[in-house]
């Protein structure tokens, strides 16, 4: 049985579904008395909310609000953040333009320098994974050199040993001439 979702149970209840689709949920509704249930809880929490009141106001103190206490602390804060903002502001205005050209000259300055660093690891690199691979190289020969040698061993000793087998089935052949 397939039950509607919360979503759809709760737009059933206000209303908010197509007729064909709360047709359809009045009909499950009906038949099925777990989402009957939840359906009547909802329903029941709807009318008690709509029927909640809020409570009266308090009545008013008669002493004054706790705000003008803090009146002129808070009037002073504000002319100290105006009185810094606009000192910021004026001496952001009355200082000389950089000059861009220096800036400039000083920044290629630095890339070159950056650029040429940069080459020289590089290349220190490149010589370094060189020396890495030329060892690589030669282990990898000398391996090679030390498997192809075992094998020309186990050779050896596989027909030493075939003919050895070899001997000893033809004298123990019983039609040996």
């Amino acid at each position: 049985m397939n039950h509607p979702t919360h979503e759809d149970l709760v737009a059933h209840l206000y209303g908010e579904l197509p007729p064909e689709q709360q047709a359809e949920i009045t009909a499950h509704l009906n038949a099925c008395a777990d989402c009957r249930q939840l359906a009547t809880n909802w329903h029941k929490t709807m009318r008690e909310l709509d029927a909640w009141k809020l409570p009266a106001p308090l009545p008013s103190r008669s002493r004054a609000p706790q705000t003008a206490v803090y009146a002129p602390f808070l009037k002073w804060a504000i002319a100290a953040c105006l009185a810094v903002g606009f000192g910021f502001l004026g001496g952001r205005l009355s200082a000389p333009a950089p000059d861009t050209i220096a800036v400039r000259a000083e920044f290629a300055a630095d890339l070159r320098k950056l650029a040429v660093a940069l080459e020289t690891q590089r290349t220190e690199d490149r010589l370094a994974l060189t020396q890495i691979l030329q060892t690589m190289q030669g282990q990898r020969a000398e391996d090679y050199a030390t498997l192809r040698r075992e094998l020309e061993t186990l050779a050896v000793n596989t027909e030493d040993g075939l003919s050895t087998v070899v001997q000893l089935a033809a004298a123990t052949e019983p039609n040996a001439r």
